[in-house]
């Protein structure tokens, strides 16, 4: 079944205009609020030009200006223009301040580099309109655009509209955001040369103006974005080129991307109506002109001369008495031989003030082709049984086109006195009509419209019966809304029987809602079928209803469900339910099925607790397969409340010795630091594995608070593998200590009160972290090769933070006795030299291949030649190539020349493609001679 259409949806849009139209017409005065001054730093500030800041101005020496300053922090940069196209700065313009003058004819200023976007914004600009001469100008004030993109498609644009008025009637804005065409927002008009405050904002739904304090017109807007890229004052951007030049002054202009609120909106513009001077005169017509001019209105020329009547019916509401005068000569224009277009107004205007006393006249052009629509939604509006009379009554007499529309109607009324007539019309031979019909009566949703629509149903052919399908769905869920959900529910076991599988699960979440009693066993009977989809639709329903209660037949229907079924009912109730974890107790959980199994231990990592810690423990050691294994320990690490790191911490005291390192590694992917004395001891255990995991667990968790535990942990260590351990750990915990200078102070004090072993397994730390007093220890244990302190001392310098050790280093390397010196030299040179930042490149390689000539070990030749892969110079890139031809060395050398060739491709491509060039020569890995044809496609010859 399809899901089911919405006739409705061009009534529901006329009727969010309705709503707009009643917002602009029925506001009161605003409330005062406190003067809002304008702030560079204000964080939805985008643009803030004040022409009365001297410092935001360049000028000419005739006193033109080339650039104007943007004040808000958030965007830099000025706003420009040629030597032609200056505006003209005057010290007094509005208010006796500073403006910018635009000649109209090619003055402009333009920052191409704005470089911004807004889904919602307001537009300020304090604004003084000299003329609108010329017919398809569109004086632009404001604009914005994608570069070389038309500003009403792209961005935005704020101009005086197409036609050449005598006063400032019109203020068109078009944009990316938009319904499409020209449209004027102003209602009112004012004379040319009076300053205006114009506010436009926009948020997701509409674009409204506002002049001074009074709310104009507007426009629908969606959520489309304008593009701030590239904006304009006084001139707008489209066809290619610039166009549309503004005659009249400028004085301040504020961005804002974001659509301010009432209050603040109503505050910035008190304080520029203050600061300017400059209260909106309107030009006034009478109430009584405007009832006169609507006779004769044409619905071309311009409407501001009824305002008046707008006005009218905005100031009315309250008043009952004032709506029916209002009402009365609305009524008396549509029983006249007033125009078209003076009906349609009437017709309009009648939505805020009808009452049934309008009904009559309405109902005559009900019928009518081009008022029908428009009159409909009139009536609709208007409570009371004589509305849906209205259209019952028109429903006979109709057209076909207008037929339906009434049809459409009498359901969005649910008229239950018009089931009988619908009832009739569901048998009419015109598809059209039929299908309108059984939609209203879907609507009306009373007991009385099951029998037509399953009459419906039963004789719908194969291209209507998705339709009838689709109106019974609806039925059943408008009787359920309407408390009669024995009746839905009959409606929907019905449609079942006939359904595919989209159509099942959109029935199987009415029936939920029908009979909620029954929700659980539903949910189970769908979790069974064998339509995946159906047992998709049944695992969401877990998630999402709100009927919990009946979800716990769940737990005794459970070894009835499939395995696929039983998955997803595990993974959707453990994303819910904590108390739901009675299900996992059941002896009925598989035993031998490792998928369910698995979907199991996930439950509980979502639903568990503390008490659910040493069996999972165990399932992560013991389960069968691998994945049950993962599961358990994944749901070791998403457990969630009180006491569950202390029972981590109880297996690994007690359990045995696989066990222990799982409940280490839970703990370490916790992140329990409050397990770190524990997971230390551990790194001593008895046990490899545990020891590994510890030690992996201690380095993760290390932190500056760990350091005197570290210390004497290290000073107990009782191999090297301990010592080794808890000596990265100690490193990384003093490292995490905020001050740099003060790292090794825990090592250095320590150092200077233990004996000579304590102080061997202590250096290598100091050598690690560095620093002016470390250097002297380390400095003066190397002079004694002899002594008990040099190999540590060696180690120290070999672990230097640094490249100042590097020639040290080499120099030890070179002169050494011991192969193990030379060694330990060698890799820490190794570690240090390619680090970025240490040294220059060409001194890098220059260290490193003597490093390479001096090592007797393969090893350290191979640690050497793998590291000079971040050395990116041509020299290096020349010598790991050179390399690729010894066989002992080749797996280095390929991966070191791929590495360096790859990141010189553009600063060296020839000497990159050959390197490429001679690893594909010599690699027999296929997927690596992929990965260098392709590189090798990525050089410019």
């Amino acid at each position: 079944m399809k899901k089911p259409s919405n006739i409705f949806r061009p009534f529901r849009a006329i009727g969010f205009l309705r709503i707009a139209c009643i917002a602009i017409l029925v506001a009161v005065t605003q409330p005062t609020a406190a003067a809002d001054t304008p702030r560079p730093d204000d964080p939805q500030l985008l643009l803030w030009l004040d022409a009365a800041d001297a410092g935001t101005l360049t000028l000419d020496a005739d006193g033109h200006v080339s650039a104007w300053a943007n004040k808000a922090q958030r965007v830099d940069g000025k706003f420009t223009s040629g030597d032609r196209q200056r505006p003209l700065f005057v010290e007094k313009a509005l208010g006796g301040r500073p403006a910018l003058r635009f000649d109209g004819i090619d003055d402009v200023l333009r920052n191409a580099q704005f470089g911004r976007a807004a889904k919602t914004w307001t537009l300020v600009v304090v604004v003084n309109p000299r003329s609108n001469k010329g017919n398809g100008q569109f004086h632009g004030i404001f604009s914005a655009n994608r570069r070389k993109t038309d500003d009403f498609v792209s961005g935005m644009n704020v101009d005086l509209g197409p036609v050449e008025t005598s006063s400032f009637s019109e203020l068109n804005l078009e944009g990316a955001k938009d319904e499409p065409g020209v449209r004027s927002l102003r209602t009112e008009a004012s004379n040319f040369g009076e300053g205006q405050i114009l506010t436009i904002v926009t948020d997701a739904a509409l674009s409204k103006l506002f002049v001074g304090l009074e709310a104009e017109n507007m426009r629908f807007a969606g959520d489309a974005e304008n593009s701030l890229e590239e904006v304009r004052l006084g001139g707008r951007y489209f066809a290619g080129a610039e166009h549309g030049f503004l005659d009249g002054d400028i004085s301040e202009v504020l961005l804002y991307d974001a659509a301010l609120s009432d209050a603040r909106r109503i505050a910035l513009t008190e304080y520029l109506a203050k600061k300017y001077d400059c209260a909106s005169k309107k030009i006034e017509y009478s109430l009584e002109g405007a009832w006169i001019a609507l006779k004769s209105y044409d619905g071309f020329g311009s409407r501001l001369k009824l305002t008046p009547i707008d006005r009218a019916i905005r100031e009315s509401h309250g008043n009952a008495s004032q709506q029916k005068e209002i009402e009365r000569r609305l009524i008396d224009v549509l029983q006249t031989e007033a125009t078209a277009a003076a009906k349609e107004f009437a017709v309009r205007r009648l939505i805020f003030v009808g009452s049934e006393e309008s009904i009559p006249a309405l109902a005559k052009y009900l019928v009518d082709p081009q008022l029908g629509p428009l009159a409909q939604i009139t009536v609709q509006a208007i409570p009371g049984e004589a509305s849906a009379a209205a259209l019952r009554q028109a429903v006979e007499k109709a057209p076909h086109g207008r037929q339906l529309g009434l049809i459409q109607g009498l359901g969005m009324l649910r008229d239950r006195k018009a089931v009988p007539m619908l009832a009739g019309l569901v048998k009419n031979p015109n598809a059209d009509v039929s299908e309108a019909a059984a939609k209203a009566l879907a609507q009306i949703g009373e007991p009385d419209c099951v029998a037509p629509l399953n009459e419906f149903l039963q004789n719908a052919g194969p291209e209507r019966k998705s339709h009838a399908l689709d109106v019974n769905l609806a039925l059943a869920r408008r009787l359920v809304e309407q408390n009669h959900p024995a009746e839905g529910a009959k409606i929907l076991r019905a449609l079942e029987k006939t359904s595919d599988d989209a159509g099942r699960c959109a029935i199987l979440a009415e029936l939920v809602e029908a009979e909620p009693q029954n929700a659980g066993l539903l949910i189970s009977e769908a979790l069974a079928d064998k339509s995946p989809r159906i047992r998709g639709a049944a695992a969401n329903l877990i998630r999402t209803t709100k009927h919990r209660d009946s979800l716990r037949v769940l737990g005794a229907r459970f070894p009835e469900i499939p395995r696929e079924g039983q998955i997803l009912l595990l993974d959707a109730l453990g994303r819910q339910d904590r108390d739901m974890i009675g299900f996992i107790g059941s002896s009925a959980i598989p035993k031998k099925d490792a998928e369910v199994r698995a979907a199991v231990f996930s439950f509980l990592g979502r639903i568990g607790d503390r008490h659910c810690v040493p069996g999972l423990v165990h399932s992560a050691t013991k389960a069968e397969s691998a994945a049950e294994k993962e599961a358990a320990f994944r749901s070791l690490t998403e457990l969630h409340g009180d006491g569950i790191e202390a029972e981590l911490i109880g297996q690994l005291r007690q359990a045995e010795a696989a066990q222990r390192a799982v409940a280490v590694r839970a703990l370490a992917a916790r992140q329990s630091y409050g397990a770190f004395a524990e997971l230390a001891k551990a790194a001593k255990d008895a046990d490899p594995a545990v020891r590994i995991e510890a030690g992996k667990a201690v380095q993760l968790l290390v932190s500056e608070k760990s350091v005197e535990l570290l210390v004497r942990l290290l000073l107990e260590a009782s191999d090297d593998n301990q010592q080794s351990t808890f000596e990265q750990a100690l490193i990384a915990g003093c490292r995490k200590i905020a001050e740099p200078n003060r790292r090794a102070e825990p090592i250095l004090a320590e150092y200077a009160r233990a004996n000579a072993q304590d102080q061997e397994r202590l250096l290598p730390v100091l050598g690690a972290l560095g620093g002016e007093k470390a250097s002297e220890l380390v400095h003066a244990a190397l002079m004694d090769p002899q002594g008990k302190l040099y190999d540590s001392a060696l180690r120290a310098l070999a672990n230097w933070p640094d490249a100042s050790v590097v020639p040290e280093l080499l120099a030890i390397a070179k002169d050494a006795k011991q192969e193990s010196h030379r060694s330990w030299a060698i890799r820490g040179v190794a570690r240090v030299a390619p680090r970025p930042g240490n040294l220059p490149p060409p001194e890098a390689f220059a260290a490193m291949k003597q490093a390479f000539d001096l090592a007797d070990r393969l090893d350290d030749r191979k640690l050497v030649l793998a590291r000079m892969g971040a050395i990116r110079t041509p020299a290096c890139l020349a010598f790991a190539t050179a390399k690729i031809d010894d066989a002992a060395l080749q797996a280095e050398a390929i991966a070191a020349a791929v590495k360096l060739a790859e990141g010189m491709k553009e600063s060296h491509p020839k000497e990159a493609k050959a390197a490429f060039e001679r690893v594909l020569a010599a690699t027999q890995d296929a997927a690596l001679k992929i990965r260098i044809e392709r590189l090798l496609g990525k050089i410019k010859p």
